[in-house]
């Protein structure tokens, strides 16, 4: 389907959204939004190209499309601000690709895809970005430094990765965040200081890791936060006081 400003086209005007189908393999498929002038190339499984895009078109989702790879310069001349590409087979994310998305770009959806590695300052030039969909991929840990420069961000979902540990710092340069999850994980531990610079928490989803403990002061700092999910922690046998002080 196809969506678009332009004042002849029968579709809804909100915004252009061009959602390609589901496909088992990509070989060389081309599918064109005709009322907008879209362009999008796929080629052997990886996404070469979107090119002659309206200037206007600021939604586009690529899902379930088998993608394993995504060119550099796809996005190249367009001004998204919804990019949906969940349940793909990306396994990394060339950060040329979401400079060329900036600042207009505000909700980054990459969930059910592969990706194991989040270099530090992978998002820095997303000002502007308020959600972070990286649910389900392979996340083994992250580094310090990896969310920098999202001072708009309100959502970051990280639920079912493989994450382990998170080191205090790795959170740090998120102000506006209101909904942390980290559900489905492998946490044994919530270490003093890792949470402290989200003073906008609201929701905080810690459900189905493996702690055992939290440490005192963990939560301290977040004193807006509503929502604590701990279940499914089967292991956990100690909160120390000081932490349930904060308001939940």
């Amino acid at each position: 389907s196809a969506l678009c400003h332009k004042p002849a086209c029968p579709l809804p005007q909100d915004h252009c959204h061009t959602q390609l189908a589901a496909a088992a393999v990509l070989d060389a498929v081309v599918v064109e939004g005709s009322c907008c002038g879209c362009l999008f190339v796929a080629g052997a499984g990886a996404l070469q190209r979107v090119g002659e895009a309206h200037a206007l078109c600021t939604h586009l989702a690529l899902v379930d499309l088998n993608l394993a790879s995504l060119h550099p310069a796809v996005f190249a001349g367009m001004v998204l601000r919804v990019l949906d590409v969940r349940r793909n087979r990306l396994t990394e994310l060339p950060a040329a690709v979401l400079s060329d998305l900036a600042p207009s770009l505000r909700a980054l959806r990459l969930g059910g895809n592969a990706l194991w590695l989040l270099p530090a300052g992978i998002f820095s030039a997303l000002a502007a970005l308020e959600e972070l969909d990286l649910h389900g991929n392979r996340l083994p840990r992250l580094a310090a430094g990896a969310f920098e420069g999202l001072a708009a961000l309100r959502t970051l979902d990280l639920h079912d990765n493989e994450l382990g540990s998170l080191e205090p710092g790795t959170l740090h340069g998120l102000p506006a965040l209101r909904v942390l999850n980290l559900g489905g994980n492998r946490l044994e531990q919530v270490p003093a200081g890792l949470l402290g610079a989200l003073g906008a928490l609201e929701r905080l989803e810690l459900h189905n890791n493996r702690l055992a403990t939290i440490a005192a002061g963990a939560f301290a700092g977040l004193a807006q936060l509503r929502r604590l999910a701990l279940h499914g922690n089967l292991s956990l046998i100690h909160i120390s006081e000081p932490t349930r002080r904060t308001p939940i």
